[in-house]
């Protein structure tokens, strides 16, 4: 099979870099990344539609000990364009939706060009902190906080959310140390209060990943301040002319995006849920 649409290609680049292996399976493509076993987007079937039983049961046979399910979809289309009528799921458990317990959901891809991101007027300068780069380790420690708090958990916990933070935030340190990618932080009062990933990707493409920003310092101006220094990094120092992310359609990111020069470019959809045994 071939990878179709923006959303899904730059996402299996980005996966790439965390150290992914991609395998061709018939109609379907196998990801999985031993490096963080707990990341439920880098362990995954990708399909094209329709999707059914076969693809279900490659990935239990492929990853037997997850306690989740992640299909995803091949294309640009949203959820809407598909039809329980073409979703074949055997005789499998599940629950309601789709038959097996599955939700069927779907992300907006955005893109946006250097030029558009350079020209894009400045926003709101936020009125506490600075941006910058994370470097330390110290950075990199108060990222993988910052990110298990937005889960629910810490960094101390022995739960697969911290896991998954504290892998993931190590393997992005290693991705930023050989220049494949960078993390940029906005500090008030020497605390970490937002971040971002940016991926540099082949084609002169990055893909932006994890933006956060804890909730009390929310609708400061600050996520867009931030993007803006990391797309400003990315065009000086890797000469970047496209930029990727993926958005809630009706969340309140995707304006501040559009805000920045990006536009709608496809989707995301897939199938997640729990692996019900």
């Amino acid at each position: 099979m071939r990878p179709d649409g923006l959303g899904i290609t730059t996402a299996l680049d980005a996966l790439r870099l965390y150290g992914a292996e991609i395998t061709v399976h018939g109609r379907s493509m196998l990801v999985r990344t031993d490096s963080n076993p707990y990341f439920h987007n880098g362990n995954l079937v990708l399909s094209d539609w329709p999707a059914g039983s076969a693809e279900l049961t490659l990935f239990e046979q492929e990853f037997p000990y997850a306690t989740h399910r992640t299909l995803w979809i091949n294309g640009d289309l949203p959820a809407p364009a598909f039809s329980h009528a073409d979703f074949s799921g055997g005789d499998l458990p599940g629950g309601d939706a789709f038959g097996h317990g599955l939700r069927l959901e779907s992300t907006l891809t955005m893109s946006a060009t250097a030029s558009a991101t350079g020209a894009a007027p400045p926003g709101r300068i936020p009125a506490v902190g600075h941006g910058r780069l994370l470097e330390s380790d110290g950075d990199w420690l108060a990222l993988a906080a910052q990110r298990c708090a937005d889960t629910g958990t810490t960094a101390e916990a022995d739960d697969d959310g911290a896991r998954f933070c504290r892998t993931q935030t190590r393997l992005e340190h290693g991705i930023s140390r050989r220049n494949q990618g960078a993390g940029c932080g906005w500090f008030v009062d020497g605390a970490l209060v937002a971040s971002l990933i940016l991926l540099r990707l082949p084609a002169d493409r990055a893909r932006v990943e994890a933006v956060m920003t804890d909730p009390a310092h929310r609708r400061q101006g600050i996520a867009a301040a931030l993007l803006g220094l990391a797309m400003a990094h990315a065009r000086t120092y890797w000469r970047t002319e496209l930029f990727v992310l993926d958005a809630e359609p009706d969340g309140p990111a995707a304006g501040i995006y559009r805000r920045l020069g990006f536009t709608d470019a496809g989707w995301v959809t897939s199938l997640t849920g729990e692996n019900i045994r």
